[in-house]
């Protein structure tokens, strides 16, 4: 598979899952893991489940140009 399209299909899967199904987000990150958001960075698994459980907001709109 070529880099673009395996990119297209996570990037796909990635924002349905921040869509509907935000727990199903942890799915993508590991330990290692770093997700910054609104200039706060969170380090493994404890710290971006617990962000992404504080979003303040039902839905997300995304729109992916490039």
């Amino acid at each position: 598979m070529d880099p673009q399209t395996l990119a297209s299909q996570f990037l796909d899967q990635y924002y349905s899952s921040q869509s509907g199904n935000r727990a199903a987000l942890l799915d993508f990150y590991t330990e290692n893991s770093c997700l910054s958001y609104n200039g706060e960075n969170c380090k493994g698994l404890k710290a971006i489940k617990h962000k992404i459980e504080s979003l303040g907001f039902n839905s997300v709109s995304t729109s992916l140009e490039t």
